[in-house]
């Protein structure tokens, strides 16, 4: 029989190599140390090594077959001002980790695979001004999916497969 200190050992060190895919983010602003986000092991959600520079306003994680955040991606993360998801495979905005940028202003996930956006998913993104939600999975909009997000300006939704019904009283 193995002792329980030997599995719970056998287990760091599997966590040790939990990073099975890793990457120094393409920077926007060019302005940053290098940060490193990767993928435990068995999955397909961002998740951050380390700290970042406060500095940084800017990160781009386009094209990085990404289908998930995990909720302390962005943890500490909160002057970030501008963010590109563009390009992955992320279906869900809520659950995501996305609330802690609460200086997020401007947001691309363009180019995913998002089907709906529930009720107050966004709600913790105060500041946003700017989302791109283009050439996603989009068919319908929930009521109330936009509360709490008082400042967007600009919202990209086009080239989505939305599903137009009229309802017709009998």
């Amino acid at each position: 029989a193995v002792s329980q200190t030997q599995e719970q050992e056998e287990e760091e060190e599997v966590g040790k190599d939990d990073l099975s895919v890793t990457w120094d983010i393409q920077v926007v602003d060019g302005s940053c140390p290098t940060c490193t986000f990767f993928f435990p092991a068995g999955s397909s959600a961002l998740a951050r090594f380390g700290e970042c520079d406060s500095s940084c306003k800017s990160f781009s994680l386009e094209d990085r077959s990404i289908a998930g955040l995990s909720a302390s991606a962005f943890k500490g993360l909160q002057h970030v001002a501008t963010l590109s998801l563009r390009g992955n495979d992320i279906s869900r905005v809520g659950c995501s980790g996305l609330a802690s940028l609460t200086h997020l202003e401007v947001l691309d996930l363009s180019f995913n695979n998002i089907s709906r956006i529930l009720p107050g998913e966004l709600a913790g993104l105060k500041g946003l001004k700017s989302l791109d939600l283009r050439y996603n999975k989009l068919e319908s909009m929930e009521f109330g999916a936009w509360r709490g997000v008082d400042n967007l300006r600009l919202l990209q939704i086009g080239h989505n497969p939305w599903a137009c019904r009229v309802l017709v009283p009998n």
